[in-house]
This record gives structure tokens, C-alpha cells and sequence, in this order.
């Protein structure tokens, strides 16, 4: 949805920036978005340099995806993150 009014405009803004700093609320993503930041990695790839489970940088995965911050694409049954160019 494109904002209408000035209020509109704050309130899309006030929200995107709310779910920004929602996604970097935890230690592990803000060390996953700075590994991130270097280039492409796999999950796997992820996990071992934060040192957590394949599962819990998936799920680290998913909030900062949903936030907009990350992109991912498949190359078989892998998984590669990126920050997003938006």
C-alpha cells in the first residue's frame, strides 16, 4: 500500500522501522546480518560461524526475512542467505 496522507507516510515508516528493530532484538541476528554483510552463506554455513543449530539460524532466518532485511534462494535442498538489496 502506497501512503496517502502524511499520516499514512508516518505510520508505514514507524512500522517498517518498529519490525527493523524488532528483527535486530536478539544478539544472534544482529552476528548473523554482520556475517551476512561479507557475502552469501548457506544455513549451515551460518550456523557453524554463529555457533548455533542449523534449526535455531533457520528460525533467525525466517524473522530477519520477514522484516525484509534478508533474501534466500535454493540451490537443491540448500538454502543461501543474503542481506536484501531493498
Amino acid at each position: 500500500m502506497t501512503p496517502q496522507t502524511p499520516r499514512d507516510f508516518k505510520d508505514a515508516a514507524f512500522g517498517h522501522t518498529a519490525r527493523i528493530g524488532a528483527a535486530l532484538g536478539n544478539a544472534t541476528r544482529v552476528e548473523i546480518m554482520d556475517v551476512l554483510l561479507q557475502g552469501e552463506r548457506s544455513v549451515e554455513s551460518l550456523a557453524q560461524q554463529v555457533a548455533a543449530s542449523v534449526a535455531n539460524t533457520s528460525r533467525h532466518l525466517q524473522i530477519l526475512a520477514a522484516a525484509g532485511m534478508v533474501t534466500r534462494r535454493a540451490e537443491g535442498t540448500t538454502r543461501y542467505y543474503r542481506v536484501a538489496d531493498d
